[in-house]
């Protein structure tokens, strides 16, 4: 099976390499484990893209459906006219940032006149970060900026399970402290002994979790002070 990320670190574990560094390294040649979850959300993401290519049924289709219309909804407030001046639109495309360091897919980003949005769908019912705190933008909107340049870039999660989508701004001074931040994570995990930080989140989806010494310290310890 091609690996479309040849490797390198994607915007979709930002937050897990955020955590632990060491965490990309460790799992690189494990294959990925799907769950019916993660099944439904991708069903469901392939019909925001293609409709025409995708059946969906019952609550599935309700998702999807408020999925499109919080979309539709902040193309109005970004452009008032998108309907008949519609901007570029780029969907489910694999971007990669500056001699091939990291990449991500966006699911959907328009541009025009400078101005950028990137919505990120989310269908499960665990809330995840707003839009302003959510790591997995952040890159995006680095990668997306590299490739297209803009002025200022919204990003956006869109989550109908748990209200509405949440959007946060970035001008080219929030940018670039973004693009700094990103940088410097990237340089953390690209370290000789880039470290291992065991957690929930990073350790959630982790390929090697199985394998982890850190995990494996942290259980221990756990067990330790349940004994005593």
């Amino acid at each position: 099976m091609i690996d479309e990320r040849k490797g390198k670190p994607s915007a979709s574990d930002a937050e897990a390499n955020e955590l632990c560094p060491g965490r990309h390294t460790m799992s690189l040649g494990m294959k990925d484990k799907s769950t019916s979850q993660s099944l439904k959300g991708d069903l469901i993401h392939r019909w925001l893209y293609k409709p025409d290519e995708v059946k969906l049924e019952g609550y599935d289709q309700v998702i999807a459906s408020k999925c499109l219309q919080q979309r539709e909804a902040l193309m109005d407030l970004m452009w008032d006219d998108w309907r008949t001046n519609p901007p570029r639109i780029i969907e489910e495309v694999r971007l990669w940032y500056r001699n091939d360091k990291f990449s991500g897919v966006p699911d959907f980003v328009a541009i025009r006149d400078g101005l950028c949005l990137i919505a990120d769908y989310k269908t499960g019912p665990i809330k995840v970060a707003n839009a302003s705190e959510n790591k997995q933008l952040m890159w995006l909107a680095v990668l997306a900026n590299y490739k297209y340049r803009f002025d200022e870039v919204t990003v956006a999660i869109i989550q109908p399970t748990c209200g509405p989508a949440t959007t946060h701004t970035y001008d080219k001074k929030g940018m670039a402290k973004v693009r700094n931040r990103v940088n410097a994570v990237l340089r953390r995990m690209n370290e000789g002994n880039a470290f291992l930080r065991a957690g929930d989140k990073q350790c959630k989806y982790c390929k090697a979790k199985e394998l982890c010494p850190a995990l494996q310290a942290k259980s221990s310890a756990i067990a330790r002070v349940k004994d005593v």
